[in-house]
């Protein structure tokens, strides 16, 4: 099915993608697998401009799975909706839910999520409380990625920077 619909979205047949998604869904498949094709149809929906039923699929993924890599990209996704609709505020709560999802889950780093709050929200105008979830998962993301050093825990926007960075580099197998 994911071989369709790629093929589908690569031929800018995004109906078509959307309708071998549906097809999928309809078929009984696990929690897991029935999140990553909601997150997935509601990427196509999205680039169809079909925000408000992308963001109820969304949703509907974050419902059906724990603290994952898979909850942490649906909720980015959620958190862009809401900036391209112009709501700041209720993006960076999205961005804040996917930073809670890398310190409860495992193997999850929180570059994207870091720098997508501090875009909104500057370090200066966080609560205490949401500056130490940014901390902790920042020391999260330090150590999975294992990072040199300590992150700087004074400046956010560049500890989001360097954690950027190094997920953009290929990891090296130990």
């Amino acid at each position: 099915m994911l071989r369709r619909v790629v093929g589908h979205m690569r031929a800018s047949d995004l109906k078509s993608a959307l309708v071998q998604i549906d097809a999928f869904l309809k078929s009984d498949v696990a929690a897991r697998v029935r999140s990553d094709a909601l997150g997935f149809r509601a990427e196509v929906k999205q680039e169809l401009g079909d925000l408000a039923s992308a963001e109820h699929d969304l949703r509907q993924a974050i419902s059906l799975v724990g603290p994952s890599y898979s909850r942490y990209v649906h909720e980015l996704g959620l958190a862009e909706i809401y900036k391209r609709r112009g709501q700041p505020d209720v993006a960076a709560s999205f961005y804040l839910d996917a930073l809670r999802t890398c310190v409860a889950g495992k193997g999850i780093s929180c570059g994207t999520s870091l720098a997508g709050l501090l875009e909104l929200k500057p370090e200066a105008l966080l609560s205490d409380e949401d500056k130490g979830l940014c901390l902790k998962a920042e020391r999260r993301a330090w150590s999975l990625l294992r990072l040199p050093g300590d992150p700087d825990r004074l400046h956010l926007d560049e500890a989001a920077s360097s954690i950027k960075s190094a997920e953009a580099r290929p990891r090296s197998r130990r």
